[in-house]
């Protein structure tokens, strides 16, 4: 059996380099298959919906956010974490931005008349609501979730009316509920 030493190697690589471009090309070939069909499996991420376009529950930091809005005119202590408050054009009814941590939360936008538009608009956009939520508004104006674009819009089913509408990062129906438990899937009976 012959032995392999540096010139043998030398001599082996300069007489088959062809092959051994053509086996590293198609190792390289092979592995980009690979990679590509593996992400291709995966479902992208939900489309999340903005607030005031570019500020994203989940996302946001607390030093982004006051870069884009300034400095809250109300800051309040909650359970987790603290509450800013910014002015609308009804001074009795701010947006509420909760930030858990360093990163915004919830976004509890007020909507004064039909500023964002109707029911109608977001039920075009979205399709069917996941779910109906019974919350602040009670029956007159109940929470349409969105979980998969992280919104749910509280308007009147009846004349479209917004009332209020929050933004979250995407999450499912019993993570939201669990986050929000004074919502709930049953409609209210008694006052």
């Amino acid at each position: 059996m012959a032995e392999f030493n540096l010139i043998r190697i030398s001599k082996l690589i300069k007489s088959e380099l062809l092959l051994i471009i053509l086996g590293v090309l198609s190792i390289t070939i092979f592995s980009i298959a690979v990679i590509s069909f593996t992400k291709r499996g995966k479902a992208p991420p939900p489309a999340q919906t903005p607030w005031n376009e570019n500020i994203y529950a989940g996302q946001t930091t607390k030093q982004e956010l006051e870069t884009k809005l300034g400095t809250p005119e109300k800051i309040e202590a909650i359970d987790e974490g603290v509450a800013y408050f910014y002015p609308t054009e009804d001074r009795y009814r701010p947006d509420k931005i909760e930030i858990s941590g360093d990163t915004v939360s919830i976004i509890k936008e007020q909507v004064l008349e039909s500023e964002k538009g109707g029911l109608n608009n977001y039920l075009q956009k979205y399709g069917t609501p996941q779910a109906k939520l019974y919350g602040p508004f009670g029956t007159i104006a109940p929470g349409h979730f969105w979980g998969n674009n992280g919104i749910i819009v509280f308007g009147n089913e009846h004349d479209g009316t917004i009332v209020e509408i929050w933004y979250f990062a995407p999450t499912n129906l019993e993570n939201f509920l669990a986050q929000n438990t004074k919502l709930k899937t049953e409609e209210p009976r008694g006052f």
